[in-house]
Protein backbone atom coordinates (compact mmCIF):
# COMPACT_ATOMS: atom_id res chain seq x y z
CA UNK A 1 0.00 0.00 0.00
CA UNK A 2 2.63 2.73 0.97
CA UNK A 3 3.88 1.73 -2.94
CA UNK A 4 0.81 2.59 -4.34
CA UNK A 5 0.37 5.78 -2.48
CA UNK A 6 3.79 6.79 -3.82
CA UNK A 7 2.48 6.31 -7.11
CA UNK A 8 -0.89 8.37 -6.61
CA UNK A 9 1.26 11.27 -5.53
CA UNK A 10 3.14 10.65 -8.46
CA UNK A 11 0.15 11.17 -10.61
CA UNK A 12 1.45 7.33 -12.24
CA UNK A 13 -2.13 6.52 -12.38
CA UNK A 14 -5.09 8.27 -14.66
CA UNK A 15 -7.55 7.00 -12.04
CA UNK A 16 -7.78 4.85 -9.29
CA UNK A 17 -9.89 4.07 -5.99
CA UNK A 18 -9.88 1.94 -2.81
CA UNK A 19 -12.88 -0.64 -4.04
CA UNK A 20 -13.91 -3.44 -1.01
CA UNK A 21 -10.84 -2.83 1.00
CA UNK A 22 -8.12 -3.00 -1.67
CA UNK A 23 -6.58 -0.18 -3.82
CA UNK A 24 -6.85 -0.58 -7.80
CA UNK A 25 -5.64 1.73 -10.69
CA UNK A 26 -5.08 2.22 -14.44
CA UNK A 27 -1.57 3.58 -14.93
CA UNK A 28 -1.47 6.85 -17.09
CA UNK A 29 1.15 5.21 -19.60
CA UNK A 30 0.00 2.06 -20.18
CA UNK A 31 -3.18 4.09 -21.38
CA UNK A 32 -1.03 6.05 -23.49
CA UNK A 33 1.03 3.24 -24.80
CA UNK A 34 -2.54 1.54 -25.56
CA UNK A 35 -3.69 4.20 -27.93
CA UNK A 36 -0.30 4.79 -29.46
CA UNK A 37 -0.20 1.47 -30.56
CA UNK A 38 -3.38 1.82 -32.16
CA UNK A 39 -5.67 -0.51 -29.70
CA UNK A 40 -9.02 0.11 -27.88
CA UNK A 41 -8.37 0.36 -23.76
CA UNK A 42 -11.08 -1.52 -22.11
CA UNK A 43 -11.40 -0.71 -18.54
CA UNK A 44 -13.16 -2.91 -15.77
CA UNK A 45 -13.32 0.09 -13.32
CA UNK A 46 -15.87 1.07 -10.81
CA UNK A 47 -18.07 4.28 -11.04
CA UNK A 48 -15.29 6.49 -9.26
CA UNK A 49 -13.08 5.22 -12.06
CA UNK A 50 -15.22 6.04 -15.09
CA UNK A 51 -15.82 9.59 -13.46
CA UNK A 52 -12.65 10.43 -13.36
CA UNK A 53 -11.53 9.22 -17.00
CA UNK A 54 -14.57 10.68 -18.40
CA UNK A 55 -13.14 13.72 -16.35
CA UNK A 56 -9.60 13.45 -17.89
CA UNK A 57 -10.94 11.75 -21.36
CA UNK A 58 -14.58 13.52 -22.28
CA UNK A 59 -14.55 11.00 -25.83
CA UNK A 60 -14.45 7.99 -23.30
CA UNK A 61 -17.61 5.95 -23.71
CA UNK A 62 -18.66 4.10 -21.02
CA UNK A 63 -20.63 0.54 -20.80
CA UNK A 64 -22.21 -0.59 -17.34
CA UNK A 65 -23.01 -4.36 -17.16
CA UNK A 66 -25.51 -4.95 -14.21
CA UNK A 67 -26.46 -8.31 -12.88
CA UNK A 68 -29.79 -9.23 -13.31
CA UNK A 69 -31.04 -8.55 -9.96
CA UNK A 70 -29.48 -7.86 -6.21
CA UNK A 71 -30.44 -11.53 -5.26
CA UNK A 72 -28.64 -13.11 -8.33
CA UNK A 73 -25.69 -11.34 -7.99
CA UNK A 74 -25.49 -12.56 -4.69
CA UNK A 75 -26.31 -16.03 -5.73
CA UNK A 76 -23.33 -15.59 -8.14
CA UNK A 77 -20.98 -14.38 -5.83
CA UNK A 78 -21.52 -17.57 -3.58
CA UNK A 79 -21.66 -19.99 -6.49
CA UNK A 80 -18.17 -18.72 -7.12
CA UNK A 81 -16.82 -19.32 -3.81
CA UNK A 82 -16.46 -22.11 -2.09
CA UNK A 83 -17.58 -20.11 1.36
CA UNK A 84 -19.35 -16.60 1.34
CA UNK A 85 -16.75 -13.67 1.71
CA UNK A 86 -16.41 -11.76 4.98
CA UNK A 87 -17.09 -8.82 2.75
CA UNK A 88 -20.68 -9.98 1.13
CA UNK A 89 -23.01 -7.53 2.19
CA UNK A 90 -20.42 -4.81 1.59
CA UNK A 91 -20.64 -5.77 -1.65
CA UNK A 92 -23.67 -6.23 -2.26
CA UNK A 93 -24.11 -2.39 -0.42
CA UNK A 94 -22.02 -0.71 -2.83
CA UNK A 95 -23.33 -2.44 -5.61
CA UNK A 96 -26.66 -1.46 -5.46
CA UNK A 97 -25.35 2.26 -5.12
CA UNK A 98 -23.47 1.37 -8.06
CA UNK A 99 -26.29 -0.09 -10.24
CA UNK A 100 -28.74 3.27 -9.09
CA UNK A 101 -25.77 5.34 -11.30
CA UNK A 102 -26.25 2.86 -14.71
CA UNK A 103 -28.28 5.62 -16.19
CA UNK A 104 -25.33 8.05 -16.03
CA UNK A 105 -23.18 5.54 -18.29
CA UNK A 106 -23.59 5.81 -22.31
CA UNK A 107 -24.64 1.99 -22.58
CA UNK A 108 -26.04 0.10 -20.06
CA UNK A 109 -26.42 -3.93 -20.87
CA UNK A 110 -27.97 -6.05 -18.13
CA UNK A 111 -25.83 -9.97 -18.06
CA UNK A 112 -28.49 -12.48 -17.34
CA UNK A 113 -27.25 -15.17 -19.75
CA UNK A 114 -23.75 -15.06 -20.54
CA UNK A 115 -23.89 -15.79 -24.79
CA UNK A 116 -26.64 -13.43 -25.72
CA UNK A 117 -25.01 -11.02 -22.93
CA UNK A 118 -21.26 -11.17 -24.79
CA UNK A 119 -23.03 -10.62 -28.24
CA UNK A 120 -24.67 -7.81 -27.25
CA UNK A 121 -21.05 -6.45 -25.77
CA UNK A 122 -19.20 -7.45 -29.36
CA UNK A 123 -22.08 -5.47 -31.00
CA UNK A 124 -21.33 -2.04 -28.79
CA UNK A 125 -17.87 -2.41 -29.35
CA UNK A 126 -18.54 -3.18 -33.28
CA UNK A 127 -20.39 -0.16 -33.49
CA UNK A 128 -17.95 2.05 -31.49
CA UNK A 129 -15.23 0.90 -33.64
Amino acid sequence: PTHFKDLIEEDFFVEWAQVHDCLYGVSRQSLIETWEDGEVAIMDIDVQGVEKIKSEYPDAVSLFILPPSIDELRRRILSRDKEPPANLELRLENAKKEMAQADRYDYQLVNDDFEPSYAEFKKILEELL
